[in-house]
C-alpha cells in the first residue's frame, strides 16, 4: 500500500496505511523483533506489492504469529540476497517456503536476483517515504520498551531458583529435546508430565545453546509468555502436546491470548 504524505495530515497518512502499521507493530511489539530491521522488512513486503503479488501484508495478518515470525526471517533473507546481489552457497530456491506459499506467483531468491537493483532503489524508496512517515512512532514505542527491558534486566540479580518460585509460575517441568532442565519435587497433586513440558525452537541460522535455555528458565520471572528473546535471538515455545493428541501448530492464535498462556 502506497501513499503521499505531501497532502495528508499525520493522523490522516496512518489512518491509510493503517494495516501496514498493525503489522510492524506486531512485529516490533508482539514479536520482539529489531525495529529498524523490521522497518526494512516492512518495505520489502510493500515493494513485493509493488511488483505484483497482490495483498502480501493483509495475507500475513491473517497468521498465526509464528509464522509472522518466519516469514520475516525469510524477509532478511530476501533483503541479504538484494542488497549482496548473490545468494549464499547454503541457499537455494526452498530457502524461503513461506514467502512462496503465501504468493499466488511463483517467487524463488532469484526472482530477488534479477531484480536487484529495483529493489534497492524501491525498498529505500519505500522507506522514506511511507515506513519513516507511518512507522516512525511505533519505532520509538519499541525502542523506548526494548530499552527499558534491558535496563531491568541488568538490574535483575541472579539467585538459585527454588520449588516454591517455579511451582508458582508453572515451571515444574521444562523438557528440551527429550532431555530435562529443572526437576524439583512436587508437593500434592502432581500435574502429569505432559502438562509440564514444552518444545522450544528458534530461528534458521541462530542457535540457541541449552545452557541459554537453562540460564533462563531458571531465573524467577512474572507474567507467563508464550515468546523470549533469549541473547538477541527469538526462541518459541508452545505447549508440548504427546502423539495420540490432535493438534495443529498452524492454527491462529490471537493477540488477546499471548498474556494468559502458561506453560
Amino acid at each position: 500500500m502506497h501513499s503521499s504524505s505531501s497532502f495528508l495530515s499525520q493522523e490522516e497518512f496512518n489512518a491509510f496505511h493503517k494495516i501496514d502499521r498493525k503489522l510492524y507493530s506486531l512485529l516490533v511489539i508482539n514479536l520482539w523483533r529489531d525495529p529498524v530491521e523490521s522497518m526494512q522488512v516492512m518495505a520489502l513486503w510493500l515493494w513485493l506489492e509493488h511488483m505484483g503479488f497482490d495483498n502480501v501484508v493483509y495475507k500475513i495478518l491473517l497468521l498465526p504469529y509464528i509464522l509472522v515470525n518466519e516469514l520475516a526471517d525469510e524477509a532478511i533473507i530476501c533483503l541479504n540476497c538484494i542488497h549482496t546481489n548473490q545468494i549464499s552457497s547454503s541457499f537455494d530456491n526452498n530457502d524461503i517456503p513461506l514467502i512462496q506459499s503465501l504468493m499466488e506467483k511463483k517467487i524463488s531468491l532469484h526472482f530477488f536476483l534479477e531484480n536487484q537493483l529495483n529493489g534497492v532503489v524501491g525498498i529505500a524508496k519505500i522507506v522514506n517515504e511511507v515506513c519513516i512517515t507511518a512507522l516512525s512512532d511505533i519505532m520509538q514505542q519499541a525502542v523506548e520498551r526494548n530499552a527499558s527491558q534491558s535496563v531491568a534486566e541488568s538490574q535483575m540479580v541472579l539467585s538459585p531458583p527454588t520449588h516454591h518460585s517455579l511451582a508458582h509460575h508453572g515451571l515444574c517441568h521444562v523438557g528440551l529435546g527429550g532431555g530435562d532442565l529443572i526437576q524439583p519435587r512436587t508437593l500434592g497433586n502432581e500435574v502429569p508430565i505432559d502438562d509440564r513440558t514444552i518444545f522450544v525452537t528458534f530461528s534458521k541460522g541462530y542457535p540457541v545453546q541449552e545452557r541459554e535455555i537453562r540460564e533462563f528458565f531458571t531465573r524467577s520471572y512474572g507474567i507467563c509468555i508464550v515468546k523470549f528473546t533469549i541473547n538477541g535471538k527469538h526462541v518459541w515455545a508452545r505447549k508440548f502436546v504427546p502423539k495420540h493428541a490432535k493438534s495443529s501448530l498452524l492454527s491462529p492464535l490471537p493477540p488477546s491470548h499471548l498474556s494468559d498462556t502458561s506453560f
